[in-house]
């Protein structure tokens, strides 16, 4: 029961910082003062940021874990 909280919590707040997020994303790259390539930056950071999340996501889900503490080298 504590878990299922837990998970409800995190998911509310994750919401409301993509909500938030989205909208602060879209007034900056809709600004038409703002120079292209700040921009096309902003742009590329997000996806790098979101190609990050996608693989540690993938990693954590097959059980990899890149730490092994017994392994000796």
């Amino acid at each position: 029961m504590e878990r299922m909280a837990v998970v409800l919590i995190l998911l509310g707040l994750a919401l409301i910082v993509i909500y938030g997020g989205f909208f602060l994303i879209k007034s900056l790259l809709l600004d038409a003062g703002m120079p292209i390539l700040i921009k096309i930056g902003l742009i590329l950071i997000l996806l790098g940021i979101i190609v990050v999340l996608i693989k540690m996501i993938w990693e954590r889900a097959r059980g990899g874990d890149d730490e092994d503490v017994n392994r000796k080298y």
